[in-house]
């Protein structure tokens, strides 16, 4: 880290560093994941817009059943190729 005058980044921080080690490791532990955290994800910065007024209720209303559908349809989804999987297993 510099001295006075010099200009600091956030890269010189400790803590940035840290938190940087933090969020590799959890995308190494969540690459085998199954898919369904984006659809969390989506549906929570959803929740949020309609709270500050960027989308209204009704459309609000719509994605979230359309979330719920999409995530029904995954989960289905990956116990049938799990099940799949446990046939084929010796």
């Amino acid at each position: 880290m510099g001295g006075e005058g010099e200009k600091m980044e956030f890269s010189d921080l400790r803590v940035w560093g840290e938190a940087k080690a933090l969020v590799v490791k959890t995308y190494a532990v969540t690459a085998k994941f199954p898919a369904r955290g984006s659809i969390s994800e989506s549906q929570s910065h959803l929740m949020i817009a309609l709270e500050l007024g960027y989308v209204d209720k009704a459309f609000a209303d719509e994605m979230i059943a359309g979330f719920d559908k999409v995530r029904k349809m995954l989960n289905a989804l990956i116990k049938s190729v799990n099940r799949c999987n446990d046939l084929r297993a010796p």
